[in-house]
Order: C-alpha cells, then sequence, then structure tokens
C-alpha cells in the first residue's frame, strides 16, 4: 500500500469522520470506545498529512473548514466501504434470514414467480417474502426493494443484473377456430379481429421475422387490455387473436384452450427479450438477496432448461 494511503492514514481519517459526526472529541471517543487525546492525536496527524485545518476548535464546539468539508466526504465513502465489505464478507457465511422484497409484473407474477417463491419460502423457513406485483418501474431505494425480475431488452442503469432467460412470443387464436388453417402468412391476419396490448388501439404494431424476410402489420382492434393474461383469456373466449408472452400461453396452450398461429415466425413482443434478476448497486448482497438469486438462477436459468 503506498504511503498516501496507510492504514494509519484511513484510520486517522476515519476517526476525523466521527469526530465530525459526534460534533465533540468527547463524544466521538464514546461512540469509537477510546480516548479523547487519542482522537485529538489522529486529527491533529490527518491534518499534517493532508496540510490544511480541518476544524475550527472552540471550547464550546468544531466546525468544519472548507477543506474539512471536501475531506468529510471521503471520509464518509471509507466508512460505508468499510461497512459493506463486512457485510459482504459476512453474507459469504451467514443464514439467510429476515424481510426480502420482491418485484415483478403483475402476470409474470402469478404465471411463474408464485409458485417458485412457494418452494424458496419452504426450502429458507428464516426468510420472509414481501412480492409486490405492479406493472410499472420501481424505485429500489423508495420502495425498499431488494430484487426485481425485469422483463427487458436491457437492464436499468447503474443496476447489477444477470440475465436468466430469454422471452419469446407467441401470436395464439381460440382452439378448435379454424384460423391455423387460414393463417399462413402474416399478411392474412389483416381481416382477423385482434386483441392488443395497449390503451391506444390505433397504435397496435406486430412485426413477424422468418429467416431473411420481416413483415411489420399495424393493428387495429376494438378491444385492448394492459395484461397479458387477460389478453389470453380473451382469446380463449373467442374474441380475436392476440400476441403473448410464452409464460402466458404455454398453459393454456396445454389446457387446450388456445392454439399457436405462424409457428416458423418469429414475432417480436411488447415488452423485452430477456428475463432479468435485477438487485440496487452500491449495496451489501445480503444472504437472502443471494439466496433467492442463486435459487432463480437455478430454477430459471438457461443451464437449468
Amino acid at each position: 500500500m503506498s504511503k498516501d494511503w496507510d492504514s494509519d492514514f484511513l484510520g486517522a481519517l476515519v476517526a476525523f469522520g466521527a469526530v465530525a459526526d459526534a460534533g465533540t472529541f468527547s463524544e466521538a471517543a464514546r461512540r469509537m470506545g477510546t480516548s479523547k487525546s487519542a482522537l485529538s492525536k489522529q486529527v491533529q496527524r490527518l491534518e499534517e498529512r493532508l496540510g490544511a485545518r480541518l476544524l475550527h476548535r472552540t471550547t464550546r464546539a468544531l466546525s468544519l473548514t472548507e477543506p474539512g468539508r471536501l475531506a468529510l466526504e471521503h471520509a464518509e465513502q471509507v466508512a460505508r466501504s468499510a461497512q459493506a465489505a463486512r457485510a459482504a464478507v459476512a453474507s459469504l457465511t451467514s443464514e439467510p434470514r429476515g424481510l426480502l422484497r420482491v418485484t415483478t409484473s403483475v402476470a409474470y407474477g402469478k404465471a411463474v414467480l408464485l409458485p417458485l417463491v412457494s418452494e424458496f419460502v419452504r426450502s429458507y423457513p428464516e426468510v420472509e417474502v414481501d412480492l409486490v406485483l405492479m406493472d410499472r418501474m420501481v424505485d429500489f431505494t423508495e420502495e425498499r426493494i431488494d430484487v426485481a425480475i425485469r422483463l427487458v431488452d436491457t437492464p436499468p442503469d447503474l443496476s447489477i443484473a444477470k440475465s436468466l432467460r430469454p422471452i419469446h412470443y407467441v401470436l395464439v387464436a381460440r382452439a378448435g377456430s379454424d384460423l391455423a388453417r387460414r393463417i399462413l402468412h402474416p399478411s392474412d391476419l389483416q381481416d382477423v379481429e385482434v386483441l392488443s396490448y395497449s390503451r391506444d388501439m390505433r397504435d397496435t404494431q406486430w412485426t413477424f421475422v422468418r429467416n431473411e424476410e420481416a413483415v411489420v402489420l399495424r393493428m387495429r382492434g376494438r378491444v385492448s387490455v394492459n395484461n397479458s393474461e387477460s389478453l389470453a383469456t380473451l382469446v380463449a373466449d373467442g374474441l380475436g387473436v392476440a400476441v403473448v408472452p410464452d409464460y402466458i400461453a404455454q398453459e393454456l396452450i396445454r389446457r387446450r384452450k388456445i392454439i399457436s398461429l405462424l409457428p416458423d415466425w418469429r414475432v417480436k413482443g411488447r415488452f423485452g427479450s430477456t428475463v432479468w434478476i435485477v438487485r440496487p448497486p452500491e449495496r451489501a448482497v445480503l444472504p437472502a438477496v443471494r439466496a433467492f438469486t442463486d435459487f432463480l438462477v437455478g430454477r430459471l436459468g438457461l443451464d437449468s432448461a
């Protein structure tokens, strides 16, 4: 380690931060379990190393100088890094426990995540899971979210993310209809009643790709709904055709409620192309978060398919 960043310097920086936070040397010494004189000497040596006075000292109070305010920012950063290091090392040996807040979309949560959460909590009896299902992006800090399952092309900036698996989209119709015989090319859909995932029924665009051929269709229907599960239900009721994610279509196809159309074509969906597990940056990885992440990778990751 270089002379500028030896352990004495870092220790003095932390001591200075403690004094600035406590407001007096006496209170800082009490919090840190050391003596007032020892703290005073550390701060004095820090000022000598930096070549600047960090504190205005009076008989009644301490106040920060301009260099002191700048040094305090770095002292706080060092303290946070130390806390994160302790938590990170502890997470490798600690048992998963405590509250875990997880969020994902309503449809994905009901179709995929709910059964997995049931399995997870049975495997980790000391963990409590608060599953928040909502069809909007959440703020990790404001809503105290530990893990998010995102269905997007790329994860949010400044996040820690791991891809789980791709999302495929399926054009579906009611089982027993003659559309499988009639719809042989995307252009055959122009005269078919469609259901859209949009509040604006005039802005439904479907893109189909097969080898080097791409077909883009502007579709318009009389019914739209902002939930994939509801779209598939309306398809099963015979109200029209729709594009839904594979995790919604699979079960209804298995139950012979709906059928897949144009299986040789890949259709681009309204959501993203990948399922991601995302957590906020610069936060210690709690044992429960690590356990849940590893669990999902084992159940949903490509290696588990």
